[in-house]
């Protein structure tokens, strides 16, 4: 990515808005003018519509313990089904270890990198910057913190 380049859109979903924030916030500081967040809840996501609308360079898909209904590995997986975006870097995110371990196969088959929550703050950049650099959306040392 040049200089002159806009920056990585990152779609983040999550259903807590205050999470929504930090992240925003932990990106956008430490990407350094590479990386802009689009923030949407968990909740008003039901379609991947609302994705494309963003054209994110990454998405990052929040999947809250508590949600009975599994909506972030249904749109992981909605994702992976549609044409248009199923080359787009996805991280899914949970506190649930035996759902991460139970899903770890279909995950790997659809190409989509994992995080167990909580997580170091490092940790996450790393994250979206081997994603972002997988896809060719950044170079070796872009969106580093110094």
């Amino acid at each position: 990515m040049s200089k002159d380049a806009p920056p990585c859109t990152i779609m983040i979903i999550n259903g807590s808005q205050e999470l929504l924030e930090l992240f925003r916030e932990l990106l956008e500081e430490f990407g350094e003018g590479k990386y802009f967040c689009a923030l949407r809840s968990l909740a008003d996501i039901h379609h991947v519509d609302a994705i494309r609308e963003q054209k994110p360079h990454l998405v990052l898909v929040d999947q809250p313990f508590s949600d009975v209904e599994m909506r972030g590995w249904e749109l992981v997986q909605k994702i992976r089904l549609a044409r248009d975006l199923k080359e787009t870097p996805l991280i899914f995110m949970t506190t649930n270890v035996r759902l991460m371990q139970d899903l770890e196969a279909q995950l790997t088959t659809l190409n989509v990198r994992t995080m167990l929550k909580p997580f170091d703050p490092d940790h996450l950049l790393s994250q979206v910057r081997e994603a972002l650099m997988g896809a060719g959306w950044l170079q070796e040392g872009e969106g580093e913190s110094k």
